[in-house]
């Protein structure tokens, strides 16, 4: 069932839906996960009105601190060996792993008689109500604090250009595409493709008035491009190996070459 909804979700949305059909649909689900999160909160609710607290204190705090420890274990012990990880990017994944409304719906699901289930459920709502509270609202002075956050100058522009040029571009190739298939006229499209192709010179002219204001935006460009202009320079060994053409000892010493530069490039 995950896997179907996996292909149908990413691989099935994009040859067999239409954009207003994805819209739709993208709304229906994020207001039916609304309603199942509500729900979830509304019958735990219901049970912990049941429940005395008086001498629960000590557990839920010792809950709450086992989870933090427990959690920063995996990601600081993950992370170890990783090479160049920025370190304050694993704080961050340390305190963002927020709990959601899966372990109390897990809770909830015990058998009434099932023995311990009050002081699993209370676990659970603790743990899930810091994790949202108290980690959710911190996380963003977290993030200026270790200046994850911190942008470059001219970046906002930068990227807002990025994103209407992108926009600009899905949209040429959807009208060329619904043309072809709905068999319409090029006099029809041509004044949109005209509008849509002013839009991205102009795009173009500001970007090229942003590196010289920025030259540093320039070289992240560059970076970006040396980086995937490598990616396929591997994909180029490979394939010359799979097709017999060349030996495997000369494909691991230009696979190294192509490696090594791309740690250059990350350094």
């Amino acid at each position: 069932m995950v896997i179907a909804g996996l292909i149908f979700g990413n691989y099935g949305a994009k040859i067999g839906m239409s954009p207003t059909t994805k819209l739709n649909i993208n709304n229906f689900w994020d207001v039916t996960a609304l309603l199942a999160n509500s729900i979830v909160f509304l019958m735990v609710g219901l049970e912990i009105t049941k429940i005395n607290f008086n001498d629960k204190w000590g557990l839920v705090l010792f809950a709450i601190l086992i989870v933090l420890v427990a959690r920063s274990i995996a990601v600081y012990a993950s992370l170890l060996f990783t090479k160049n990880f920025p370190f304050a990017w694993k704080h961050v994944i340390n305190w963002g792993g927020l709990k959601g409304s899966l372990s109390i719906a897990l809770a909830l699901s015990l058998p009434r008689n099932f023995e311990g289930r009050e002081d699993l459920l209370i676990i659970a709502f603790s743990v899930v109500l810091f994790s949202l509270i108290f980690q959710g609202l911190s996380i963003k002075p977290l993030l200026s604090f270790l200046g994850v956050n911190k942008k470059e100058e001219g970046i906002k522009e930068y990227e807002e250009i990025i994103a209407r040029g992108y926009r600009y571009e899905m949209a040429l190739s959807e009208i060329k595409t619904i043309s072809k298939k709905l068999f319409i006229s090029e006099v029809a499209a041509k004044e949109l493709i005209t509008q849509y192709d002013q839009e991205l010179s102009s795009l173009q002219k500001k970007m090229e008035q942003l590196f010289k204001k920025y030259p540093d935006l320039k070289e992240k460009q560059q970076s970006v491009l040396q980086r995937h202009a490598l990616y396929a320079q591997h994909e180029a060994v490979e394939k010359l190996i799979k097709e017999d053409v060349i030996s495997y000892e000369v494909a691991e010493r230009e696979h190294n070459q192509i490696t090594d530069r791309l740690v250059r490039l990350d350094e």
